[in-house]
């Protein structure tokens, strides 16, 4: 039974090979008609080994500021400055956001309110009550 398959497969691919090498034939003549000289059929590229992605040897980018930007130098954290400024008061974000920019201390950022939000926000030491923040008792 398996040599019948063998058998079945090889006579396949003979009359497959000797039907590839008649179109490759005829492709030759008509080419030749086409434009006067014959032509290779086409060869597939080789492989290269060319892998996507990183070439080895190259270092991953280094973490950290983007050239060109400098970081602001505070005299004091961002955290410490919004506590100074809820010291004793309740205040709404932006209100938050005045204070410690009337503090002295400079954002490096386009939005300072997100880098704010965050501290406000995240912070175990400060709660919100009616769109209010102040600091936990």
């Amino acid at each position: 039974m398996k040599s019948d398959n063998v058998q079945q497969y090889l006579s396949l691919r003979q009359s497959l090979l000797t039907e590839k090498a008649a179109l490759e034939a005829r492709l030759a003549q008509v080419s030749k008609a086409l434009s006067g000289q014959p032509t290779a059929p086409a060869a597939p590229a080789p492989y290269t080994g060319k892998r996507r992605g990183r070439p080895p040897g190259k270092a991953k980018a280094k973490p950290g500021p983007k050239p060109g930007r400098t970081r602001a130098k505070n005299s004091m954290s961002m955290r410490e400055a919004v506590f100074k400024v809820l010291a004793g008061k309740a205040l709404g974000r932006q209100d938050v956001l005045v204070a410690v920019l009337k503090l002295g201390y400079k954002f490096s950022t386009n939005n300072p309110l997100n880098s704010l939000g965050v501290v406000l926000y995240k912070d175990k030491g400060i709660k919100l009550k009616a769109g209010k923040f102040s600091l936990v008792k």
